[in-house]
């Protein structure tokens, strides 16, 4: 719950008046429900920025670091964006050994443990065989009310020029970290994510069409096919590994959702999910 508490708490923070909060706060909603998030954690996330007062989130907090040596000088490469921001840094690193051997810049350049690390000679003598292979695709775990609208399979095909595509990992109805899609019998795509279990997300998004809620999948099956949720399968498309840091895989799994939708195709009003860059900013 932490993620919504934070954004709810920086919109609360931005909003001058509790009604433009309230405006701004529903919106955010609607996003959240989209990624997945219950309605119970959104609420409880709402309630918490609701209560604080405005006047603390815009006091800085007192720093919990120890003070820095202000007679040390760091070297910072700091430049307004270019295009050729890549280039820089690639004769950056190109050329980096040479400044490590100025005796001045050396004090202060960071200290990298690529200079002391050596690749171990140890190398994985199992490679992969054919039981390895034969699980990388979307399976029924066999034990969850989600199966029946899962899609067993192994690729999936972009349907404007046919391109066939293979899913790289092993993937089921309690897997976590998901970009998944819902695939309409007539055509139609949803691409998503969700942090939680694939199982969950698909029930969600069931729910949405049974109690006639306003999501584009909902509208659609409800609109299109008069509410018949076996017009609705499901699979993976992808495993996204979480990090040590936070907020880390929610940045990701958009990432990769923003990317599969371009790939597939499937943005509005071609499929039923907008693309956006903002997950890359």
């Amino acid at each position: 719950m932490g993620i919504p508490v934070g954004r709810y708490l920086r919109v609360r923070r931005l909003c001058s008046t509790t009604d433009e909060f309230k405006v701004e706060a529903k919106k955010l909603y609607w996003r959240f429900k989209e990624r997945g998030y219950s309605h119970n954690s959104l609420k409880k996330a709402y309630n918490r920025a609701l209560g604080t007062d405005r006047n603390t989130l815009l006091t800085p907090k007192k720093s919990t670091f120890p003070a820095a040596n202000h007679k040390t000088k760091n070297i910072r490469v700091i430049g307004d964006y270019s295009k050729e921001h890549s280039e820089i840094i690639q004769i950056l690193k190109r050329h980096w050994h040479i400044s490590c051997q100025d005796t001045e810049l050396e004090k202060v350049l960071a200290f990298s443990f690529h200079r002391q690390l050596t690749q171990s000679p140890y190398t994985n003598p199992i490679g992969e065989t054919w039981l390895t292979n034969k699980f990388k695709r979307c399976h029924k775990c066999g034990d969850c009310v989600s199966c029946p609208f899962i899609l067993k399979t192994t690729t999936f095909v972009k349907k404007i020029d046919n391109t066939q595509h293979t899913i790289e990992q092993f993937i089921n109805c309690k897997t976590q970290g998901v970009v998944n899609m819902m695939k309409c019998k007539c055509g139609i795509e949803y691409v998503g994510n969700t942090i939680r279990e694939f199982q969950r997300r698909v029930m969600e998004l069931v729910g949405d069409v049974r109690h006639k809620r306003n999501t584009s999948v909902a509208n659609h099956i409800n609109t299109m096919h008069a509410g018949n949720i076996e017009m609705m399968r499901f699979f993976g498309i992808q495993k996204v590994l979480n990090s040590t840091r936070v907020g880390d895989l929610n940045r990701k799994l958009l990432q990769k959702e923003a990317k599969w939708i371009y790939t597939m195709a499937s943005k509005a009003p071609y499929g039923l999910k907008g693309f956006t860059f903002t997950p890359f900013l």
